[in-house]
């Protein structure tokens, strides 16, 4: 196998990421920004409710006997996950 010093210049197009729209402020506005133009702290903008949250009621978690303190510490991390973002959850069956 060689590699070529230069790397083929090939012609393409750039989407635009777009907005992304979170839940409403405490004034009831969206909470709207460019993807773009804010992608160094996306982290700390998606730290929001989510333009809709349909309740997570019924779910669950499959795993082999070997794996049952991997589920475990999955759901726990879930949990606290979906407390961090105010998500309306039942805690999940375990199969």
């Amino acid at each position: 196998m060689k590699f070529k010093e230069n790397p083929a210049a090939l012609k393409g197009y750039k989407y635009k990421a777009g907005n992304m729209i979170m839940g409403a402020k405490g004034s009831g506005d969206r909470n709207t920004f460019d993807i773009e133009a804010c992608s160094r702290e996306i982290d700390r903008k998606i730290q929001d409710k989510m333009y809709e949250q349909p309740p997570l009621k019924t779910w669950g978690v499959f795993h082999g006997d070997r794996d049952a303190n991997i589920a475990k510490q999955f759901t726990s991390t879930m949990d606290q996950c979906l407390q961090q973002f105010g998500y309306e959850s039942t805690e999940p069956s375990i199969f």
